[in-house]
């Protein structure tokens, strides 16, 4: 069985309480970090180099 060590998370800053929308889990850091980089690329294409709505963040678990 394979230990999930890190996490992704969505963050939304709409509020003024960031609040978490979706986690993925990811066995090592290098995983975890090559989702984040391509989700980033995929959001600032749709929604523009500056949307400082949503953020990816890497967390160890």
């Amino acid at each position: 069985m394979t230990e999930h060590k890190f996490v992704v998370k969505l963050v939304c800053y709409l509020s003024d309480e960031p609040e978490v929308l979706t986690e993925i889990n990811f066995a090592t850091r290098k995983e975890a970090e090559e989702y984040r980089d391509l989700a980033l690329y995929a959001m600032k294409a749709k929604y523009g180099e500056d949307q400082t709505v949503f953020d990816f963040e890497i967390f160890e678990s």
